[in-house]
């Protein structure tokens, strides 16, 4: 939950920043910096999850759809930005996004997640359909 807030908080500081340059700096720096911390954090532990609890055969097509929804969801993102900025300008669009951003955790408030205090053991470990480490390509024909 740490990486979920923790990943968009921080650019909270961007539309906040304003005044001295070197205030301004100081946010922006603070806000990457810490953003980064986040987005660290919201990677190791959705990726540790995720591989605890698909099944070694269903990874890549789980990890591929993930990756399919993360990466198509941002040129759309930025088209929405886009419009946004050039019809309400800079600084309220940026408060839509960060806000946004912090609230979108929200979905996971009702899901088991939040309550997790140690990865479950995969269904699928020491079961032969499971491939895991001994998994070999299929011989190919000529």
């Amino acid at each position: 939950m740490l990486g979920f807030v923790g990943f968009p908080a921080p650019l909270i500081l961007v539309p906040l920043a304003g005044g001295p340059e070197p205030l301004i700096w100081a946010a922006f720096f603070g806000s990457e910096f810490l953003s980064g911390l986040g987005v660290m954090f919201l990677d190791i532990a959705s990726g540790s999850l995720q591989a605890a609890v698909v099944p070694g055969a269903l990874r890549s097509r789980v990890s591929g759809a993930f990756r399919t929804v993360n990466y198509g969801m941002r040129p759309l993102g930025a088209a929405v930005g886009g419009l946004l900025g050039s019809s309400l300008g800079l600084r309220p669009t940026l408060w839509i996004a960060t806000v946004g951003g912090v609230l979108g955790v929200l979905w996971l408030l009702p899901s088991p997640i939040p309550r997790i205090r140690e990865l479950p053991v995969a269904e699928s470990q020491g079961r032969e359909d499971d491939p895991g480490e001994s998994w070999q390509p299929a011989p190919q024909s000529a």
